[in-house]
């Protein structure tokens, strides 16, 4: 039979960390004059990765990715002579986390004051459209009492 395709684990687990050390090396190469380039505020919501020449940039929200991809090419200019190996800027937005979204607040309604509750239920007899005049009459029943 000839020599076997398959390789053992322990030399392929042996090659993982030297790749992994390499890129956090280039990352840290790059960290450093990012925050330069961008200002520390913008660099605080911003997270990067460096894929070759290209710069992937994972930006807080759609407002700093925005400012971002307005930025991009002056960004480019900067690191282009500080870190010559990046040739291209990818800006994209961090997906919004489940727990950010507003929940509704369940809380009753407070009740109309009565003048209010008059003049929607007043209001209500000379509207023509039947689902509007019905919206203001229920409305209006919500004045206290």
């Amino acid at each position: 039979m000839s020599e076997s395709t398959f390789r053992r684990l322990g030399a392929l687990i042996g090659q993982i960390p030297a790749a992994g050390s390499d890129a956090a090396e280039s990352l840290d190469e790059i960290t450093g004059p990012w925050a330069e380039a961008v200002g520390s505020e913008i660099a605080s919501h911003t997270s990067i990765a460096l894929e070759g020449s290209e710069l992937f940039v994972l930006a807080d929200t759609p407002v700093w990715g925005h400012l971002l991809t307005q930025q991009k090419h002056s960004i480019l200019k900067h690191l282009k002579i500080t870190s010559p190996g990046i040739n291209r800027i990818s800006v994209k937005v961090r997906p919004q986390s489940p727990d950010r979204v507003p929940l509704p607040v369940n809380r009753p309604p407070r009740p109309l004051d009565s003048s209010s509750s008059r003049a929607l239920a007043q209001s209500a007899c000379s509207v023509k459209t039947t689902g509007l005049r019905n919206v203001l009459l229920r409305i209006s029943r919500h004045g206290e009492s």
